[in-house]
């Protein structure tokens, strides 16, 4: 009995030196290999997506870029992986956002940086104290103006 126990441990142990998929061990490629791997699979992933959003309409295109990031993961490691998802969201950016092939944003839409909204608040806040102070000069009031709104 105990040398059955003996031959069943034996049997789980797993064999050193051996990998399953020895494909997918590339973690020990040039460095230059294999960033330009994931440059090559994002190109790819870019021409797919390209050709696909101008004869399809697809809501989650942009999916398409996950794949070479984690294949890059999965063969090469965090830094081509990382590598590859800036490189997807720039031909993202550029190829497939309105303006295409800009890195820019377009402002039709009403969008506007943080600090174009920083400055619009600071001016509205500037009046809005302002015509209160003024309020309170001309009626010489000592307690704080409540401004009610009447919902429309």
């Amino acid at each position: 009995m105990s040398d059955q126990r003996m031959t069943s441990q034996r049997e789980i142990r797993p064999l050193t030196g051996t990998d399953p998929i020895p494909a997918l061990d590339l973690f020990k490629a040039p460095l230059v290999l294999r960033y330009l791997a994931a440059f090559l699979m994002t190109a790819l992933a870019t021409v797919v997506a390209v050709a696909v959003d101008s004869n399809v309409t697809i809501p989650n295109l942009s999916l398409v870029f996950v794949i070479p990031v984690i294949i890059a993961a999965v063969t090469f490691g965090f830094g081509s992986s990382f590598f590859s998802a800036i490189l997807g969201a720039l031909a993202y950016n550029f190829f497939l956002t309105e303006p295409r092939y800009t890195l820019g944003q377009s402002r039709s839409n009403g969008t506007h940086t943080r600090s174009e909204q920083a400055q619009r608040e600071e001016r509205r806040r500037s009046f809005v104290c302002g015509s209160h102070h003024k309020v309170r000069q001309r009626h010489q009031i000592t307690k704080p103006l409540v401004i009610q709104t009447t919902p429309s």
